[in-house]
């Protein structure tokens, strides 16, 4: 029989939780967001926001911002679990990965973290964020990268139903 220590399990959830609201609402990659650090609880902007550095794909390093909603969770967290750096506690990206999938699951839904950043994308855009404020957000060096990104996540739009309405008779 496999006993739980109910403070691992509680420790968790809500690291998983913390995690998973960060990453909506910042965009960062699976990597970046695993590697945020001390940094994140020292640079404070008189908002509530922080603008840590973080170690970026390609190896160079970016400022992203870290909204006061998110920094309230992070604050929470360390609050009540006091992790020692770094600041989740040390979870891998492929731990991580298989975290969202296990609740994603749990919840009936295909997820990964990959999808996480597509939905802070998607989330901007709908709020009305232009192509090059999302760019920036992502770390995407290339705007035709952000505009790809997009384009999958939006459906086109459908400008034949009209002949297909008529074909069927329904026009």
């Amino acid at each position: 029989m496999i006993t739980l220590d109910r403070r691992l399990v509680d420790y968790r959830i809500a690291r998983d939780g913390t995690m998973i609201m960060v990453q909506v609402l910042t965009g960062l990659r699976r990597a970046e967001l695993c590697r945020l650090g001390g940094e994140v609880l020292t640079d404070r902007q008189e908002d509530g926001s922080s603008r840590p550095s973080v170690l970026v794909k390609g190896g160079h390093r970016r400022r992203v911002y870290i909204p006061p909603p998110a920094m309230a969770a992070i604050d929470a967290w360390v609050e009540r679990w006091d992790p020692r750096p770094p600041l989740w506690g040390g979870i891998s990206t492929s731990t991580y990965g298989h975290v969202v999938g296990l609740y994603a699951r749990a919840a009936g839904l295909r997820c990964s973290t990959h999808w996480l950043r597509h939905s802070a994308a998607k989330l901007r855009r709908e709020a009305g964020a232009s192509l090059e404020e999302i760019q920036a957000v992502l770390g995407h060096s290339n705007l035709a990268t952000t505009d790809r990104y997009l384009r999958r996540l939006e459906p086109a739009p459908d400008t034949r139903w009209g002949a297909v309405a008529a074909a069927i008779g329904v026009a």
